[in-house]
């Protein structure tokens, strides 16, 4: 009689499975600013690249953990909103995650005349701002109104102030929309 004998063999697979994650303290700096980025879940040592827009600048750091964070203090950066990082693996460079985008900014604003005769009128001047603005009213510390919203990081404004009380205390906030803190 003939017995057959049937072998079965698996394969079995040993394998580690990363999340990589990449983020950033900020969506917008001021310049000479910092922006700290964080990076997890790498599975061996990693470089920090640092772009603008899709051009490659420099090295934020190399060889360095798979998680980790590092500072980047903003100076000499000119305004703009596409900065960001990738993180790759040093061992295989197709591994890697890209931070989200943050800005520069390098806000001034300005108001002639800052003395304006009841029923005159006032122009502000803005620029440094990486993106789109609000222009905020107020009376004292008191928001009244937005004199325009989402307009451009550069330009200027012409406000008439009929119909306004005499007092010493209007302002006008001019503030990054991204990040309301930038003004």
């Amino acid at each position: 009689k003939k017995v057959t004998v049937t072998f079965i063999f698996y394969l079995i697979s040993v394998f580690s499975l990363y999340a990589q994650s990449v983020s950033l303290s900020t969506n917008a700096v001021l310049k000479g600013g910092t922006v700290v980025v964080y990076w997890s879940g790498f599975s061996g040592n990693v470089n920090l690249k640092f772009y603008k827009g899709n051009t490659f600048i420099t090295y934020a750091n190399t060889n360095v953990s798979g998680s980790g964070n590092q500072n980047l203090v903003m100076n000499g950066y000119e305004v703009r909103d596409d900065y960001w990082i990738r993180v790759e693996l040093r061992s295989n460079v197709n591994i890697y995650r890209d931070s989200p985008r943050f800005s520069v900014n390098d806000p001034q604003v300005s108001i002639s005349p800052s003395i304006i005769n009841y029923g005159g009128s006032t122009k502000v001047y803005w620029s440094g701002f990486a993106s789109n603005v609000n222009l905020k009213f107020y009376k004292g510390n008191t928001f009244i109104t937005y004199a325009n919203a989402n307009v451009s990081g550069n330009g200027n404004q012409t406000l008439n102030m009929s119909g306004y009380e005499a007092r010493s205390d209007y302002r006008i906030k001019v503030e990054l929309r991204a990040k309301t803190s930038i003004n």
